[in-house]
């Protein structure tokens, strides 16, 4: 299990999505993902209502042959 990092941002009030590196972005844009939290707080700083969200990522070990 891994951690990775988003960060959402409020585009309306009350409305909130994930921030993109599409401009412009739509809903269907796929996010921007940070491998550490300091990378996704430094990017937190370009928006004023924003967060950090925390990802856990769950990888499977398959048995071949």
């Amino acid at each position: 299990m891994s951690k990775r990092y988003l960060v959402n941002v409020e585009i309306d009030e009350g409305e909130w999505m994930h921030a993109t590196a599409e401009n412009p972005f739509t809903y269907h844009s796929s996010p921007l993902i940070f491998e550490t939290r300091s990378e996704a707080e430094a990017h937190l700083s370009r928006y004023n209502n924003a967060h950090v969200v925390e990802q856990t990522v769950h990888t499977t070990k398959t048995k071949e042959g």
